[in-house]
């Protein structure tokens, strides 16, 4: 319904693309902003799904290993319910920005999975080093100023050992 009070109805063409042509500027745009979680800055859940498959792919190919944090922010809610949402969404801010500093390098990502859940894609680091990395959510929520977070974090790594790449049989 509209400002007119007038109602008014969307057709949606379920074979069409969802996305306009890559060369089209408007398409450039939109692209950019389904990549993005609009929070955190951080990646959307399909441009994460897209840069963990084409990451695993590489490691397979270069012999690699491939680690894959998943972070997610305990007692959140009470977070929220305690300083109110605009406080909560500066935290997450502040946590993606942490998590972001410790994967910077080329081929490495952070995600937004869910509300309070991060995923953090480290291709070519042993899982040793990923759990190292990972350490960070107690150290992004003090900067918030409020010490509620701090060890409040459930930390996951996930890692794939890639065997050698075998094209050939040997006789």
């Amino acid at each position: 319904v509209g400002s007119d009070g007038l109602l008014y109805a969307l057709g949606i063409d379920a074979d069409a693309d969802p996305l306009p042509p890559a060369g089209d500027t408007d398409a450039i745009d939109l692209r950019k902003l389904i990549s993005l979680d609009h929070l955190t800055r951080t990646a959307s859940r399909r441009a994460f799904d897209d840069a963990l498959a084409r990451q695993l792919e590489r490691c397979r190919r270069d012999v690699l290993p491939l680690s894959v944090a998943i972070i997610d922010l305990d007692r959140f809610k009470h977070y929220n319910d305690t300083y109110g949402h605009l406080a909560g969404d500066q935290c997450l801010v502040t946590v993606a920005r942490a998590l972001q500093r410790r994967a910077s390098r080329e081929g490495e990502l952070v995600g937004r999975f869910g509300g309070d859940e991060f995923l953090v894609l480290w291709p070519g680091i042993d899982v040793t080093t990923a759990i190292r990395n990972a350490e960070i959510p107690a150290e992004g929520s003090s900067e918030t100023g409020r010490g509620d977070l701090d060890d409040d974090a459930v930390l996951g790594i996930v890692r794939r050992e890639v065997k050698q790449r075998r094209d050939s049989i040997d006789a």
